[in-house]
């Protein structure tokens, strides 16, 4: 994932940076150093985004 993408993805979603960033448990400020390609993106934060945006349920939570 690159920076543009993870800048994207709350407008895919339809809520704030804040907003995913508190979904994904990143603090404000890594999630604006995402997004602005100031840090490297992992790898399960892109996973993390995907299942956001394709309406995935936490594994566990019961949900299908």
């Amino acid at each position: 994932m690159i920076a543009a993408e993870f800048e994207a993805a709350p407008a895919q979603l339809g809520i704030s940076r804040a907003e995913l960033c508190r979904r994904l448990g990143l603090s404000l400020n890594t999630g604006t150093a995402y997004a602005k390609g100031r840090a490297e993106i992992p790898p399960y934060i892109a996973l993390a985004i995907a299942a956001l945006v394709a309406g995935l349920a936490p594994y566990g939570s019961g949900a299908r």
